[in-house]
């Protein structure tokens, strides 16, 4: 039979009747101890009373105990409480349902208070959350919690550096569940970060050099690539030729000399191209008023 001294206790308030699933509880409770790699052999289950779970070294009871508020009335409160005595009184009158959970040792053996206290805690702060909780009586340290300023008590000097903050609690949980273990340097990533807060030109450095890197395959090698260059605008007098030109083309093919027309208002005038286009069109024009060339073309084709 286990040590009641030794056992791990604390008391969950609400100020509303719970309907508790306990076979639901007993799952969520599962995967909160198998994320701290506790795997309990035996569950058991007393109706609408209390969940157990089992090992050889400890057992896990969670249930209903109305007889702990009574107990709770004369708990202290922790030393820098964020509120009232009269308050948590007014909260204590408003409770209506109460959730005990006791760690204590299994009936083959003991498992060392640290890790009870884990455990206790563990399944104490999912009850806290899981129903929103108003009150938490620590048994251990006798105290009395506020939900939301709810930590874990020191049970002695060996455990006091520990265990006092809730952060520290979180932080040292949550790396016993991921089984991490800060042994290694940090990887070159985290290195380059830090060294690039304490350096800012290497930052900038280092930003410049992923830009290039990322943008690689979008840069043109080599030269820069040429350009057309603009259309230069010639003068009055060379102006009025290309409209000349562009007339007498009209005169010749109608087709052609519109087109050079639009082109010349379009894209401004070029006195090159209207006179190739004119001499091009007067050589056609020429070739199809005399038939004995377009007789000796025919032959030759």
């Amino acid at each position: 039979m286990s040590d009641p001294k030794k056992a791990i206790q604390a008391t969950v308030m609400y100020d509303d009747l719970l309907d508790v699933d306990y076979v639901d509880l007993i799952n969520e409770l599962q995967d909160v101890f198998g994320e701290m790699d506790v795997e309990f052999e035996q569950t058991a289950l007393a109706p609408d009373t209390c969940a157990v779970f089992l090992l050889e070294d400890v057992v896990v009871r969670v249930g209903v105990s109305q007889q702990q508020i009574a107990r709770a009335e004369r708990a202290s409160r922790p030393p820098r409480s964020r509120y009232s005595k009269e308050l948590v009184e007014a909260l204590l009158e408003d409770v209506q349902d109460v959730m005990t959970v006791t760690v204590e040792d299994g009936p083959g053996g003991s498992l060392n208070q640290a890790a009870k206290t884990d455990l206790c805690y563990a399944a104490t702060r999912h009850l806290l959350n899981a129903e929103e909780a108003s009150l938490v009586h620590w048994h251990a340290s006798d105290t009395l919690f506020a939900s939301d300023e709810f930590k874990l008590p020191a049970t002695n000097e060996a455990f006091a550096a520990s265990h006092l903050e809730v952060a520290d609690t979180h932080e040292r949980l949550d790396a016993e569940m991921m089984n991490v273990v800060r042994m290694d340097p940090a990887p070159l990533e985290t290195q380059d970060m830090i060294q690039a807060m304490i350096d800012p030109e290497r930052g900038e450095e280092d930003l410049r050099r992923a830009r290039r890197r990322i943008f690689a395959g979008d840069l043109i090698e080599g030269s820069e690539p040429s350009r057309e260059a603009p259309i230069e605008r010639i003068g009055a007098g060379q102006q009025l030729v290309v409209y000349l030109m562009t007339t007498v083309v009209l005169l010749m093919s109608f087709p052609i000399g519109f087109v050079m027309l639009v082109y010349n208002l379009v894209r401004g005038e070029d006195l090159n191209l209207s006179a190739r286009a004119t001499a091009l069109t007067g050589v056609g024009f020429g070739i199809t008023q005399n038939p004995e060339l377009i007789q000796a073309l025919a032959f030759l084709a």
